[in-house]
């Protein structure tokens, strides 16, 4: 290859790498998590989690309770059914209180 090909190749690829992080300088972003200290993220990351869970058990309700219908009156089925349904509302419970205790806790620690 002559070192005019070379160089266009290496100009080609500089531009294309460089231009972009110009570009990118000039970009104003806001802050995606709505917190601005330690707390304000770990009490986002434990929403989510809290919320995660609780959707999870939701689901768990449903499918325990759609296992019931579809059963067609096989009483193991129907056991297995009810226990998942208990320890999807046993979950449901238990994420509300510790979404409750999360939340007195940061209020009695004076955090937002």
């Amino acid at each position: 290859m002559d070192s005019k090909k070379l160089l266009t190749r290496v100009w080609v690829v500089g531009t294309g790498t460089l231009l972009p992080t110009w570009a990118w300088a000039q970009a104003k972003f806001d802050n995606p998590l709505d917190a601005n200290d330690l707390t304000g993220v770990i009490t986002n990351i434990i929403n989510y989690l809290l919320g995660l869970v609780f959707v999870l058990a939701l689901l768990a309700l449903v499918v325990g309770g759609i296992r019931m219908v579809g059963s067609f009156g096989n009483e193991q089925a129907v056991a297995s059914a009810k226990k998942i349904i208990m320890w999807a509302l046993i979950g449901l419970a238990v994420t509300l209180l510790a979404w409750s205790i999360i939340g007195i806790v940061i209020g009695f620690l004076g955090a937002n």
